[in-house]
């Protein structure tokens, strides 16, 4: 997570989407279950009827269990005999031939569910534990997780294997928050887990648009700060600026987690940064040729990079500047797809000789 530079620029207003037609998730969820139900178990229209009584009053409880003050353990195990209950009640809806090979297929998902989950966290320890580049452990982490999600929706199917991704999002959001001394409802957190998403989904595609710099900072700026509002709203004033502290402190624990920053190591590492990109900022805005924009951006390379050096030990500046290399290459490949940057309305244009590229700041990576 980089330490940017605060721009005034007015927000761009988003564009109004169309509004969805069609049933929802949760009702597709529903129709491909009772579809599911009478076609593979022979269930007739009564007992799918009761079978669907029976998982409300389950989802019920689970409801009831997560929006309880009780910790990450307790609630595990509240909802495992929650799921317990409602399977051995279904017993008495079918038939047992009809139990029998439902149960059995339970039984197997379950075992595929937490073979999947298995792996995952035997995969994410290998990473956390090899030595590459930060930013690279968090692309790899983006590669498994996505991984790990198709593999849930050819488990469960793209709906109900959505509804399962979603929900592990919120119970990770439930989980980090509470570590933090934001004590949040389910709810909350599913409403974190979502606007999250949105956030996320809204700035990739941003990002893989050709913008020029200044469309892209300023439309990225809009949506973080959409997201605020909506957080805001969703927590309230109070749990709002618990939520805000923590974010604000992210990049402190980022910095002492990845690098081993000390607290004054962090405080003077995160004034050269500013100092930098406050730099880097007033060269781009300023009137000279490309040659001696070129020049200046390399003394400030130098004088930054040895700034890095008085205050980092050898092994945390190296680690430092192997992260930024693996980030500009990366930098370099999504650039050489998209093509050069369209020039801001109203540029001057420039010769035939092609304007250098300023080099990324050495930065922590953003934090997850």
């Amino acid at each position: 997570m980089a330490i940017s530079v605060t721009v005034v620029a007015v927000a761009q207003q988003p564009t109004q989407q169309p509004t969805p037609t069609g049933p929802s998730r949760k009702e597709v969820v529903t129709q491909q279950r009772q579809a599911e139900l009478a076609s593979k178990y022979g269930l007739s229209q009564t007992q799918i009827a009761q079978f669907e009584e029976l998982l409300r009053q389950c989802n019920a409880k689970y409801a009831e269990i997560n929006n309880s003050q009780i910790s990450a353990k307790e609630r595990g195990a509240k909802a495992g005999e929650a799921k317990r209950t409602f399977r051995a009640q279904v017993k008495d809806v079918m038939s047992p031939e009809q139990y029998g090979r439902w149960l059995a297929d339970q039984q197997q998902q379950d075992a595929a569910l937490a073979k999947l989950k298995k792996d995952r966290l035997a995969q994410l320890k290998q990473i956390e534990a090899s030595n590459i580049p930060e930013s690279q452990k968090i692309d790899q982490r983006k590669a498994l997780e996505a991984s790990f999600q198709a593999s849930i929706n050819n488990l469960f199917g793209q709906a109900q294997g959505a509804d399962i991704i979603d929900q592990r999002a919120a119970t990770g959001k439930w989980y980090i928050n509470n570590n933090k001394g934001l004590v949040l409802t389910r709810s909350e957190a599913d409403a974190l887990a979502s606007l999250a998403k949105d956030k996320d989904t809204k700035m990739t595609a941003v990002k893989i648009q050709n913008l020029t710099q200044p469309e892209e900072r300023r439309a990225i700026e809009s949506i973080k700060n959409d997201y605020n509002a909506k957080v805001r709203q969703a927590l309230g004033d109070q749990k709002y600026t618990v939520w805000s502290r923590n974010n604000a402190n992210q990049l402190d624990r980022t910095l002492s987690k990845s690098y081993g920053m000390n607290p004054d190591q962090i405080a003077k590492y995160k004034a050269i940064i500013n100092d930098q990109q406050v730099a880097k900022l007033q060269l781009a805005q300023a009137t000279m040729s490309p040659d001696e924009k070129a020049a200046k951006r390399d003394e400030l390379d130098k004088q930054y990079n040895a700034k890095l050096q008085q205050v980092l030990s050898p092994q945390q500046y190296s680690k430092v500047v192997q992260d930024d290399n693996y980030r500009q290459e990366k930098q370099a490949e999504k650039r050489a797809k998209l093509g050069p940057r369209p020039a801001p309305q109203g540029a001057q244009p420039t010769s035939q000789k092609t304007v250098p590229q300023a080099k990324s700041q050495i930065a922590p990576p953003a934090a997850q």
